[in-house]
């Protein structure tokens, strides 16, 4: 059967069987750990919150005086060219310390000496929050941790390292390090 065809039956069922039907199919999936393909992983968001883990990484975890802030790419699909601190979603039976690592490394391209749970923070995005992000509905439930590299990052990344918060930051990363390291917001913009 096509997937068109699918999708059309789908199409007539009621939203309760279709809630049933779309379960049973996610049941199906072999090895989720693995990964679901970004289409289903972005549909997750219409309807369940995902946790992450963000990285404030600052110079020293007991008395931070600057954090690393780096520009998301241009064509990222999501928050494209915006100022954030590194994140990830956590992975189906993934620990918190290695989501944290496998962060450090994928964005700066180095591991971590330590981290630090920080702060937990809420952020719906497009779900009545005040954060419009890149127009799609999700919401996301963040683990902040103070965290220190291993070494000056390797990836072509752009970068700085920074004592206020500045404008240009995320939002939400905003509200996050104000309350994870106490600092003030500024109108500086960091990345002009």
């Amino acid at each position: 059967m096509a997937k068109e065809e699918v999708l059309e039956g789908l199409r007539g069922l009621s939203q309760e069987d279709l809630k049933d039907v779309v379960a049973d199919g996610i049941l199906l999936i072999e090895h989720p750990e693995e990964g679901i393909g970004t289409k289903l992983f972005e549909a997750e968001f219409h309807v369940v919150p995902q946790t992450c883990v963000e990285l404030a990484i600052v110079d020293k975890i007991g008395n931070p005086s600057k954090v690393l802030l780096t520009r998301r790419a241009a064509n990222d699909p999501t928050y494209a060219g915006r100022i954030h601190c590194p994140g990830t979603y956590i992975r189906l039976g993934e620990t918190t310390p290695a989501a944290l690592e496998r962060c450090a490394r994928r964005e700066l391209g180095v591991g971590l000496t330590d981290f630090r749970f920080a702060t937990p923070y809420n952020h719906p995005i497009n779900c009545g929050g005040d954060d419009p992000g890149d127009g799609r509905h999700r919401h996301t439930i963040g683990l902040v941790h103070l965290a220190q590299l291993s070494r000056e990052p390797t990836t072509q990344v752009e970068r700085r390292w920074t004592d206020p918060i500045p404008s240009d930051l995320l939002l939400g990363h905003q509200d996050f390090l104000e309350t994870a390291l106490g600092w003030r917001r500024t109108k500086q913009v960091l990345f002009g």
